[in-house]
């Protein structure tokens, strides 16, 4: 346990659900640690229960910071870390008593440049136990061209949370500041930096999802991020014909996603379907596309409204049953 892991915590508003999220860190079997909160301005308590912690422990940094954003945020973290390792937690969702030694564990007995676990969707205010979920403890690892296929297929996700980063990756771990979807480019940058990763299939990351972040249907233009960047992406792959079709696969998904909650009346609706018909045509090319996204996507590519029509009936029913939870 000689290792010190830096734990980059962005902290705004969250008073009711902080002191859950430094508990489980604090409660680390891994006990090297340094943890850094950033309080990005919060108008609440939550600014108090950080400098409560660190009166507690010894290993708690404590940063306040004019409001800047989630990537401002983490950036700042980046630059303060000490550590040998890099982790984000935010500061809504909580861990696993094990996650940082099996993360560690898992980066250091396969030499990666990164681990990365499962994790699990918490809804409204349920909560889990800490015991560890039935998963398969084996340990998967994946080349650079295999991690990016699987995160291109959304068989394992692109979000910072749930990973530890060799510190070496520090350069590459610069989040876009004033941008939503944020974890997309920097850590698709990371995996273009990197020989090896290693997968844990244990949910030992605890993602709180809020019901109102997903009951909104409202659509603004900084929701294109999601496309924007998956275009970027995109853009980029011209060595390789199969990741190329992966991430024009990705780019119909984010399409879709924001068609489906976009009106006439928004300056972005042309692109938008336009772009659900264009890049429907890789989804015939993705071989991890399910036969209902292989259906939708045929129909998109003649009638983008129709298929429009049936992504929002399905968001519907999903979020109705995401609020009853």
């Amino acid at each position: 346990m000689n290792k010190v892991v830096s734990i980059i915590v962005p902290v705004y508003n969250v008073e009711v659900y902080l002191h859950k999220c430094i508990e489980s860190i604090l409660a680390q079997t891994y006990i090297n640690l340094d943890i850094i909160l950033i309080d990005d301005g919060s108008t609440d308590d939550s600014a108090a229960i950080c400098d409560y912690y660190a009166g507690l422990d010894s290993r708690i940094r404590v940063f306040h910071q004019c409001n800047g954003g989630l990537s401002c945020a983490r950036n700042r973290g980046n630059v303060e870390a000490k550590g040998n390792y890099i982790a984000y937690i935010d500061s809504d969702d909580y861990i696993h008593e094990k996650y940082i030694e099996k993360l560690v564990d898992a980066i250091i007995s396969t030499g990666s440049d990164f681990s990365m676990c499962s994790y699990k969707k918490i809804y409204s205010n349920n909560t889990l136990n800490n015991e560890m979920p039935e998963k398969n403890e084996e340990i998967s690892v994946y080349d650079s061209k295999s991690i990016k296929e699987l995160i291109l297929s959304r068989q394992l996700p692109i979000y910072a949370h749930g990973k530890l980063f060799d510190a070496k990756l520090i350069p590459f771990l610069k989040f876009p500041d004033g941008r939503i979807y944020e974890d997309v480019p920097t850590i698709w940058k990371v995996l273009c930096n990197v020989k090896k990763v290693c997968y844990i299939g244990d949910e030992l990351y605890f993602y709180r999802q809020r019901n109102n972040s997903i009951v909104n249907m409202n659509f603004t233009h900084a929701r294109m991020d999601q496309l924007f960047f998956a275009e970027d992406i995109f853009n980029e792959i011209d060595n390789n014909e199969f990741l190329h079709s992966l991430a024009g696969s990705r780019c119909f998904f984010a399409a879709l996603d924001n068609f489906t909650m976009a009106t006439r009346r928004d300056e972005d609706w042309d692109y938008l379907k336009n772009a659900v018909s264009y890049y429907a045509r890789y989804v015939l090319k993705d071989s991890y596309a399910s036969k209902s996204y292989l259906w939708v996507s045929v129909l998109a590519s003649k009638m983008p409204l129709l298929a429009r029509r049936i992504g929002r009936i399905y968001k519907k029913v999903s979020w109705r049953k995401i609020k009853d939870k």
